[in-house]
This record gives structure tokens, sequence and C-alpha cells, in this order.
């Protein structure tokens, strides 16, 4: 599993705790690294 960087890693702590939940669900869609940067495109 890759590690998160730095910025990842800042941008989950400033989600507000709704979109978390939604991020959490999506997680478990997530089938490479980059799935992570496609969720931040579409609710950021």
């Amino acid at each position: 599993m890759p590690q998160l960087t730095n910025r990842c890693k800042s941008r989950i702590q400033q989600i507000p705790i709704a979109q978390l939940e939604e991020l959490g669900e999506a997680l478990l869609d997530f089938t490479a690294p980059t799935d992570l940067a496609v969720w931040f495109e579409q609710y950021q």
C-alpha cells in the first residue's frame, strides 16, 4: 500500500467531518493510488 504524501495528509486534516465520512465510504472503492487525487478534485 502506498504511503500518503504530506500534502494529502494535510488536505485530509482540513476536510469537514461530513466529507470525511464520504471519503471513508469512497476509500472502500479505491483501486489505485490516484483515486484519492481524483476524489479531492471532485469534492473540493
